[in-house]
């Protein structure tokens, strides 16, 4: 599921046109991806398994959340390294 997605964020980034978001990568399965490559080539992946028809806005706003979540966890003093 994963290494097949990963595959389409190169085009997925020529047609998003500078924005995070990537969109909906392609269907796999009963599944829907969808997603989100930072500036620093940190590629986040969400795999919906019911259809959001309609709820692009919502799906955006939760990979950016997650995005939000990881940069505020690194600079975080107080994180254990190497520990998940």
């Amino acid at each position: 599921l994963i290494p097949t997605s990963l595959d389409l964020i190169p085009e997925a980034k020529l047609n998003s046109k500078g924005n995070l978001f990537l969109g909906f990568l392609c269907p796999i399965d009963e599944y829907e991806v969808y997603g989100y490559s930072t500036s620093t080539h940190i590629k986040i992946i969400l795999a919906l398994e019911v259809p959001l028809t309609g709820k692009i806005s919502n799906i955006e706003n939760l990979l950016r959340e997650v995005h939000r979540e990881y940069v505020e966890n690194l600079m975080n003093n107080f994180t254990p390294l190497n520990k998940p």
